[in-house]
């Protein structure tokens, strides 16, 4: 055969070959393609063969964008995706398939005519993991528990999420993908702030924004968020939280808060990390004084003066010693603090001892008074010394002297908080500082106030 003569004959036969594909994919009567050419099986299937020389070949009658050309059937007409465009593997490109599957619902049913029922290549030339080792998901991607459940697959890279990234994007806010991680976890993955303490996304401030549930982290820490399916335990970096159900409230508890400071000789900087410098509450918004109004104890407790002692938060809450057995025990003698108050007040009845308020060892009268005072003008001073040193008086003669220092009326249940039980016999007026009865009444032109 002549060279001249070949061309000819494919121009004939390119004419002839001006086919198609009826909506219902039957064959035409008139169609030059084989018997089956539109079929999916088969041995002369236009599948196989595009598979097998390209889809080049085709573009001569049906146009080089495979849109009809001289044949005017488009290859779209039956499948609607392929032959592939030529920005189909580009990243950005308004014919990304990435792009495509957004519009289609992310439905791969046109996938899987060339690419195989799991998408892992069948009859198609290229698995789709070829490029992306995650997509399309298992079918039993967001089941927990399954060994496909993709935070197994996230462990299982040690929790590299960068495949993620091309659907889900950056931020895995969802990217040119339909669904944001978090959508179904609030939290994760987490943000570039989230270890960052003073941070609006620091998961200190996250959590409290959620009134500290720990639901959402639980999810991969564990019940318990000592590692669970995630990289580690919560208590890698605060070992004591997320505290223990008995931590606040349980003294019985060996998870008490109070038994576990103790055990940790009351080192309380771990604290200072969600609680704040001064545990008036932190990034946790919760200030340790509500339950224990006087602990932690400033650097200047135990220091003897004014300023921010023991001795001025008693004095201020009427020396109410009750708030110090709460820790202290009821004895005084340690109890959950393991520090024991006998320490310093060495009498035997300990920070109970009526000189620690008024008077000064031996003497329990002022001066001084319960508020420290010395001098004469003070109505807890007055004339203290002039009548006990002087005259000789007893305490019982013009006070009601309790028997303990619980007794009630003294420091508990008293109904003149701040002020001595004095006799009636001597009708004490406090307004004029003087007693209207009794030695006063002898002298009536005298004028015998209390405090001058």
């Amino acid at each position: 055969m002549k060279n001249g003569i070949v061309p000819q004959v494919l121009l004939g036969l390119g004419i002839l070959f001006l086919v198609g594909c009826s909506q219902d994919q039957t064959p035409q009567p008139n169609l030059t393609h084989p018997q089956g050419w539109v079929q999916t099986s088969g041995k002369v299937n236009h599948g196989d063969k595009v598979l097998a020389a390209g889809s080049v070949a085709c573009a001569s009658c049906h146009g080089d964008d495979y849109s009809g050309g001289t044949s005017e059937v488009s290859c779209f007409k039956c499948h609607t995706s392929y032959p592939h465009k030529s920005g189909w593997l580009q990243s950005g490109s308004a014919q990304f398939h990435g792009g495509y599957l957004g519009r289609v619902n992310y439905s791969t049913t046109q996938c899987q005519t060339c690419h195989g029922a799991n998408l892992a290549g069948g009859p198609g030339k290229t698995p789709c993991t070829q490029c992306h080792a995650l997509y399309p998901h298992d079918a039993n991607w967001n089941k927990t528990g399954d060994a496909q459940f993709h935070g197994a697959f996230a462990k299982s890279v040690n929790w590299d999420l960068s495949s993620c990234k091309p659907c889900h994007g950056d931020q895995f806010q969802g990217g040119p993908g339909k669904a944001p991680c978090t959508a179904c976890h609030a939290s994760y993955p987490h943000n570039k702030d989230w270890l960052l303490e003073d941070t609006p996304d620091y998961h200190g401030a996250w959590l409290k924004s959620r009134q500290f549930r720990l639901e959402e982290c639980q999810a991969c820490h564990g019940d318990h968020l000592q590692g669970g399916d995630g990289k580690q335990a919560c208590n890698a970096c605060h070992q004591d939280y997320p505290h223990s159900s008995g931590f606040q409230s349980d003294a019985s508890s060996s998870q008490f808060h109070g038994s576990y400071l103790k055990g940790k000789g009351y080192e309380m900087i771990s604290c200072t990390a969600c609680h704040g410098a001064d545990y008036q509450g932190g990034s946790s918004g919760r200030s340790c004084y509500p339950c224990h109004d006087a602990y932690p104890h400033p650097s200047t407790w135990r220091t003897v003066g004014e300023g921010d002692t023991h001795i001025s938060y008693l004095r201020a809450r009427r020396h109410d010693l009750r708030r110090c057995q709460a820790c202290h025990g009821s004895d005084y003698a340690g109890g959950t603090s393991g520090s024991s108050c006998h320490a310093c007040h060495t009498t035997p009845q300990g920070p109970e001892s009526c000189t620690l308020c008024h008077g000064n060892t031996p003497m329990i009268h002022p001066p001084k008074d319960t508020q420290g005072n010395t001098v004469m003008t003070a109505m807890g001073v007055g004339r203290h010394q002039f009548h006990v040193a002087d005259k000789k008086y007893t305490c019982l003669l013009c006070h009601l002297v309790p028997a303990t220092f619980a007794a009630p009326g003294h420091v508990y249940d008293d109904n003149t908080p701040g002020h001595a039980e004095v006799s009636s016999l001597w009708q004490w007026n406090p307004a004029t500082a003087t007693c209207e009865t009794g030695c006063h009444a002898n002298n009536p032109d005298k004028n015998f106030i209390w405090n001058h």
